[in-house]
């Protein structure tokens, strides 16, 4: 029965906490948060923790504020360790992740006004309000027939080098034609390697109207019929211009490179970053160490969105086996002018992504094919 009132005003989904997790300190921490920003009700679903974390979700339960939901998934199946299959393998995705956060929202979808799905590493923080009653005030008033909000989330690594953006305040920035940087205010500028400034005059028009950004190409990425279904796709799209930062790739590739440099189509920029760091192989920096994330893929596509801002009227950043398909319209320009009808203030648009696995079948731990 839907019920007329709801019990709790806010209630978070954690999928299963496993392999013995015993970081009490970050459980003790989130928990605090989540009451600060409003929430009544925690849910984890629980395969394995630590004895230290099992007195502490006790606590919480006495407490009335966190439901434990017993999840033995790994006596029954080998569930991969990692959200991404493709690199963790094993019977099912991430300890039934998917399975745990679906059950979760139908458990508590008349007991609570909102669901909030996260990890135990995640937290939704309204920047711009107290609490989540006035973000949630906030976007309904906005999006008044909205019913879901997916937030971006931003992951800060724990790595060596990191990605950041250094602002230059002051008058004398503002006509400067080449920049350069340094930690020691004392240095010689003589000997400082400056980099000169782009894109210094703002253009009435744009030369392109749509321009794909890919980040790096590496492991001497050699999918040529990946790679040409990915550009003819483009251009039935109506993109005019796709850039792609080049650190390896095959010969076979190379060739197909040249051909639609060579036409006008496609930007090669020369990113060598593994001849003086060692970047991670995957995107999570948890999982795949390294210096630097993934071959430093947020910085190539950072730096193509300040290289074609004034060239380009629409900058998508994709990579090479990603698609913006507008599957109501017949290509992106018609989408876009959809969109902005749709939201006239709006200047950045998140496209929510959808992965399609190329194995049809999987060993099971039994030797069975699924």
């Amino acid at each position: 029965m839907k019920e007329d009132s709801f019990k709790y005003n806010f209630t978070i989904c954690i999928s299963s906490l496993f392999g013995n997790y015993n970081n009490v300190l970050q459980f003790a921490q989130t928990m605090e948060m989540y009451k600060l920003l409003g929430v009544q009700r925690v849910v984890i679903y629980n395969t394995s923790c630590g004895p230290d974390l099992e007195k502490l979700l006790q606590h919480y339960e006495k407490a009335g504020f966190l439901e434990i939901v017993p999840w033995p998934i790994d006596q029954f199946l080998k569930p991969s360790a990692g959200w991404n299959i493709k690199f963790h393998k094993g019977d099912i995705q991430y300890y039934g992740q998917l399975v745990t956060l679906n059950e979760c929202i139908y458990r508590h979808m008349y007991q609570s006004k909102y669901v909030l799905l996260n990890d135990i590493d995640e937290i939704i923080m309204p920047y711009k309000y107290a609490n989540l009653a006035l973000l949630m005030e906030a976007l309904q008033q906005e999006h008044k027939e909205v019913t879901v909000f997916l937030i971006e989330n931003h992951i800060f690594p724990k790595t060596q080098f990191e990605e950041t953006d250094v602002l230059c305040q002051g008058k004398h920035t503002q006509h400067a034609t080449h920049v350069a940087i340094s930690a020691d205010e004392h240095t010689d500028i003589n000997n400082l390697d400056f980099l000169p400034v782009k894109n210094r005059m703002k253009e009435d028009s744009f030369k392109y109207n749509f321009t794909i950004c890919i980040s790096s190409l590496f492991g001497n990425y050699n999918n040529v019929l990946q790679f040409a279904q990915t550009m003819e796709m483009y251009k039935l799209l109506g993109v005019q211009r796709v850039v792609i930062y080049n650190t390896s790739c095959g010969p076979d590739l190379e060739k197909l490179l040249q051909h639609y440099e060579k036409a006008g189509f496609l930007e090669i920029v020369p990113w060598p970053i593994d001849q003086f760091l060692k970047p991670s192989a995957g995107w999570n920096i948890k999982f795949h160490k390294g210096d630097i994330q993934y071959y430093g893929q947020l910085v190539t596509l950072n730096e193509c969105i300040y290289r074609h801002m004034y060239q380009s009227k629409y900058v998508l950043l994709n990579d090479i086996d990603e698609i913006i398909m507008p599957y109501k319209y017949a290509n992106l320009a018609l989408l876009m002018e959809a969109l902005q009808q749709e939201h006239k203030e709006v200047t950045v648009f998140l496209i929510e992504n959808h992965i399609f696995p190329k194995t049809q079948f999987e060993e099971t731990a039994q030797g069975k094919t699924l």
